[in-house]
């Protein structure tokens, strides 16, 4: 794929992202995203089969995005409380630098993905528990961190920051990212130290 032909999916998505959010996914269609993004429609079916398929590689590409630099975030630390802090810290960021991203991730239409997508989308997700499981084990293993089967640990570390991010994406929520991070942070070194 030419930078001209990546630069134009790139403007085809973004669009795609704003009119999901402003309209619905629903109510989108693919004429709203070739008037916001400035494709014609040729060139949108050139590159996506259709609506879904657009919705499917934002969701992909978000989720990517979280994961690689959540799992780069955490290779920096060296302690199990660093790297709970860590996950937590990195996702209310994540929230605040990419809010829109956030909400398509929380809104997503991932029933209606095709069934190669929500493949893609697990298999991505597998692949994170195992490198946590990973990062992990010599903290559960030196008894710093509670045992605690791997699938339960993201939804521990960072299961009330979604909630909170949630709250405060819908404008719901007076506590800002900064006091947030501190916050569900201390909680979940709480619930997670051995």
């Amino acid at each position: 794929m030419s930078s001209d032909e990546r630069g134009r999916r790139d403007e085809i998505l973004e669009a795609a992202l704003k009119c999901f959010l402003e309209k619905g996914y629903d109510a989108t269609t693919i004429n709203d995203i070739r008037e916001r993004s400035g494709a014609s429609t040729g060139s949108i079916y050139h590159a996506f089969s259709g609506k879904d398929a657009i919705a499917a590689e934002l969701l992909a590409g978000t989720l990517d995005h979280w994961q690689r630099t959540l799992l780069a975030r955490l290779e920096r630390e060296t302690t199990a409380e660093g790297l709970v802090r860590g996950a937590v810290e990195h996702f209310v960021d994540w929230v605040a630098q990419a809010p829109d991203r956030a909400r398509f991730l929380f809104h997503s239409p991932r029933a209606r993905l095709e069934s190669a997508a929500q493949e893609g989308l697990q298999a991505r997700n597998a692949e994170l528990l195992v490198a946590l499981k990973a990062m992990f084990r010599p903290h559960v293993k030196a008894r710093a961190l509670r045992a605690l089967p791997t699938s339960l640990l993201l939804p521990i570390i960072v299961g009330p920051a979604m909630e909170w991010a949630r709250t405060w994406l819908a404008g719901r929520s007076p506590t800002g990212p900064a006091e947030a991070r501190r916050v569900l942070a201390d909680a979940a070194w709480a619930a997670l130290r051995a």
